[in-house]
């Protein structure tokens, strides 16, 4: 999927995740059993917030360049083509939160792509509106990005996790 409107972020607590599963009749032991309750409840307190919500879902098999233009003509004249309005009707021309996966590799569309295409379809109202990606194929393409044969660099990052009480 190219485009993600709906971002979720929560810290995961383990005392909450075993009291959860506790609740359930897991014992603390039983981590996955505790983790499976936990993460039921989750979605069960998700959907039940998305249906006091207005929130739609559009699929789409089309490629996310080709996707951004068709948003980017929507938002430059009132009335797009009609392939266009029969995919994106009554879909908003702005995001706060626009998801655009690994599309920022260069193995696909690349960086500067993505951010021309993407980029003017955030919201300018908003100052925190975001495009998120991630780079899957940096660490591949990148002659020092391969931390796990960097042993030195692995000790380093774990201290510091312990140091910061996160390891």
């Amino acid at each position: 999927m190219c485009i993600s409107v709906l971002s979720l972020t929560k810290t995961l607590s383990l005392t909450e995740v075993i009291a959860t599963g506790k609740a359930h009749g897991a014992t603390p032991q039983d981590i996955f059993g505790c983790l499976y309750f936990y993460l039921s409840e989750q979605m069960l307190k998700f959907k039940r917030q998305l249906t006091k919500l207005k929130v739609t879902f559009r699929f789409s098999d089309i490629d996310c360049h080709e996707l951004a233009q068709d948003f980017q003509s929507m938002n430059a004249q009132p009335s797009p083509s009609s392939q266009t309005q029969t995919y994106l009707s009554g879909t908003p021309t702005k995001f706060d939160r626009i998801d655009v996966s690994n599309t920022v590799d260069d193995t696909y569309v690349g960086f500067e792509q993505t951010l021309k295409d993407w980029g003017p379809l955030l919201n300018g109202r908003n100052p925190s509106s975001t495009l998120l990606s991630y780079s899957m194929n940096w660490v591949w393409s990148e002659p020092d990005g391969k931390p796990d044969e960097d042993r030195d660099a692995i000790r380093s990052m774990t201290e510091q996790l312990i140091r910061e009480k996160r390891a």
